[in-house]
C-alpha cells in the first residue's frame, strides 16, 4: 500500500473515531496502518483501546500478540505476545492465524517441541499452506532432526516453489557448511517420495474447519 493510501486510511479511521470513539473497527484499522508504518507503540495502543471495548475478540488479541512479538515481548508474562495469543486460541481454538503466530512465538523462544506440535496441528487445518511446512521444517532443523526438516522444506517448495524459494535460500545461507553437508538433497528421490507421501497423508487427515464468527464481524 502506498503512503498516500495509508494517509487516506488514517484520515478515514480518525474521522470514524470522531463520530464514535468506541468504534473498535476503526481502532483496529488504525493499528494495522501504524503496524505497516512500523509505529509499533501506536499500533499497540489502539489495539489495547479496542480490546477494552471488545475484550473477547480473537482477532484483536491475535494482532496484539503479533505486534508485541515484533518488539520482542515474547514470554509468558501477563500482556506478552504469547499471553495474548494463548487467550486468542482459548477463545477460538481453530483460528489458524492465532495458532500460526503462537507457533512462531514459541519458535522464537526456543520452545521447539511446543512449536512443532502447534505447526503439526496447523498442517491439519491448512494442508496446502506452504509457509507452515517451511516453519515446521525450521523447527525440526533446530532440534537436529535434519531428515524430517528436509521433508517439510521439500513439501513447502512443492506447494509454492516461487513463494518459499527465497525464504529457503535465506535459511540455507544461515546454516553452517558443516551442517549443510549432512543434509539430504531436496531433489533426492527419497526426499521426493517422502514429500508426496507427507502431503497426501496431511490432506487425508485434514478436516473441514468451522470458523467461529467471534472476533471482528
Amino acid at each position: 500500500m502506498s503512503m498516500d493510501n495509508l494517509e487516506r486510511a488514517v484520515s478515514a479511521f480518525r474521522h470514524a473515531l470522531r463520530l464514535d470513539e468506541r468504534n473498535y473497527k476503526a481502532r483496529f484499522g488504525l493499528s494495522n496502518v501504524y503496524f505497516k508504518q512500523e509505529f509499533f507503540d501506536l499500533a499497540d495502543a489502539h489495539l489495547v483501546r479496542a480490546l477494552t471495548i471488545f475484550p473477547q475478540s480473537c482477532l484483536l488479541l491475535t494482532h496484539l500478540g503479533a505486534v508485541r512479538a515484533r518488539v520482542g515481548r515474547l514470554n509468558d508474562s501477563p500482556g506478552s505476545s504469547l499471553d495474548c495469543l494463548n487467550k486468542a486460541v482459548s477463545i477460538d481454538p481453530n483460528n489458524t492465524l492465532a495458532r500460526y503466530h503462537r507457533a512462531c512465538a514459541l519458535t522464537s523462544l526456543g520452545r521447539y517441541q511446543e512449536a512443532i506440535s502447534e505447526f503439526e496441528r496447523l498442517v491439519l487445518l491448512c494442508p496446502r499452506e506452504a509457509m507452515i511446512y517451511f516453519r515446521l521444517g525450521q523447527a525440526y532443523q533446530k532440534i537436529g532432526n535434519i531428515p524430517q526438516a528436509m521433508i517439510y522444506f521439500s513439501c513447502s517448495m512443492e506447494l509454492d516453489p516461487k513463494g518459499v524459494n527465497t525464504d529457503l535460500h535465506d535459511f540455507m545461507a544461515s546454516v553452517p557448511p558443516s551442517s549443510q553437508a549432512s543434509m539430504p538433497s531436496l531433489d533426492s528421490s527419497d526426499t521426493r517420495v517422502a514429500t508426496q507421501e507427507t502431503i497426501q497423508a496431511r490432506r487425508r487427515r485434514a478436516r473441514p474447519v468451522r470458523y467461529s464468527r467471534r472476533g471482528l464481524p
